[in-house]
């Protein structure tokens, strides 16, 4: 593991891989030979990635409107200036939209204040990162969504499955 934050330099347009088709090893593939074979997912996937950050977006809104089209502007220049910095795309996240609405966060100062903390402790925490079981990462992660959970209806939805009256309420 490198530590520190990953170098500024252009996006690659072309990368090398094995050729799954013709058992090729190494061959060099462009980004329009990409772009042609995946076409269906790089319609699909944005689609998703948006309707999940508007469904997050939307649930702690409360009476406030969301802009859709606000939300993609954003999505998609954070995706092009992130991949500037060799990151995964990004998408609105449901359990960072949780842990900021538990906290009390209302503003996107808190968005700024959050972001701040990450590349800080990328720059300089990166090697003790190691460290951490991965099951202690994902117990922080279930800890702070548990409670957007209402075990009411979830108790409700596994009682009509197993009957197989999911999408029937159930009577009882």
């Amino acid at each position: 593991m490198v530590p520190g934050l990953p170098p500024f330099k252009a996006p690659p347009f072309s990368f090398t891989g094995n050729d799954t088709e013709s058992e090729e090893i190494d061959k060099e593939f462009s980004l329009l030979q990409v772009m042609r074979e995946d076409s269906t997912a790089l319609i699909v996937m944005p689609l998703l990635a948006l309707m999940e950050h508007y469904s997050a977006a939307k649930a702690f809104a409360g009476s406030k409107m969301v802009d859709a089209s606000q939300e993609l502007i954003t999505i998609g220049l954070s995706n092009i200036l992130g991949s500037f910095f060799s990151s995964m795309p990004i998408s609105g996240t449901f359990s960072r939209t949780v842990l900021n609405h538990g906290s009390g966060v209302a503003t996107p100062m808190g968005g700024l204040v959050t972001g701040t903390l990450v590349i800080l402790a990328l720059e300089f925490l990166t090697p003790y990162f190691f460290y951490i079981p991965k099951a202690a990462l994902a117990a922080v992660i279930c800890s702070a969504v548990i409670f957007s959970v209402d075990f009411h209806i979830a108790y409700f939805m596994w009682k009509c499955k197993s009957k197989g009256l999911f999408f029937i309420p159930c009577l009882n």
